[in-house]
């Protein structure tokens, strides 16, 4: 779904794909170290699908977890149809 409203963002598909990459790599797994927050890390979209899709996981839900994806993508959809009407 985030990949979705990112290509319709970006309207390329290698942007995409690297900028996804990039997301995941460095404010998703460094920022929480950086930052001597680790609990930072639950809040970001990776480990948001996780909890969604494996109530198993300690945090978030399933629930709570489904609307801030639900938010996640429907921010970056927004933003790409801003881009678009622009």
């Amino acid at each position: 779904m985030l990949s979705s409203a990112l290509g319709l963002l970006t309207r390329s598909t290698a942007f995409a794909f690297t900028a996804l990459l990039l997301w995941k790599f460095v404010p998703e797994d460094i920022g929480p170290v950086v930052t001597h927050r680790p609990e930072l890390a639950h809040w970001m979209p990776s480990y948001v699908a996780i909890a969604f899709v494996d109530p198993s996981e300690p945090g978030f839900a399933t629930v709570p977890s489904g609307v801030l994806l639900f938010m996640y993508v429907a921010v970056l959809a927004g933003a790409a149809c801003a881009g678009r009407s622009a």
